[in-house]
């Protein structure tokens, strides 16, 4: 039996406008650790301006909610979220990395 210890490895995807998107993939690792790499301006304005628009909806009179976006194909996924800093500090990214774990798993399943 050999152990298949696995890593994360993310991509952050330098891009102009609203959202910001993060990709993450599970590697096979050796020794090393996880790594985070900055991929150079992408051009994806266009496409995450369309996004964004179906992000904010209003419940109620001055009552709007914002929606984040987590996208799983195969051993990849992307995380899509406003660019706000708020979003993207320490306890969101704990936050986000529970709901990644409770979509993996299959809790949401009936």
């Amino acid at each position: 039996m050999t152990s298949r210890r696995q890593s994360l490895s993310a991509e952050v995807y330098d891009v102009e406008g609203p959202l910001r998107v993060v990709k993450f993939r599970f590697v096979l690792c050796g020794n090393s650790g996880p790594t985070v790499d900055v991929v150079a301006r992408q051009d994806l304005s266009g496409l995450l301006e369309k996004i964004a628009a179906s992000f904010d909806s209003e419940i109620s009179t001055q009552i709007y909610t914002r929606r984040h976006l987590r996208l799983y194909a195969g051993d990849t996924f992307y995380i899509v979220k406003p660019a706000q800093k708020r979003f993207w500090i320490r306890s969101a990214g704990m936050a986000d990395g529970d709901s990644v774990v409770k979509d993996l798993m299959g809790t949401d399943r009936g």
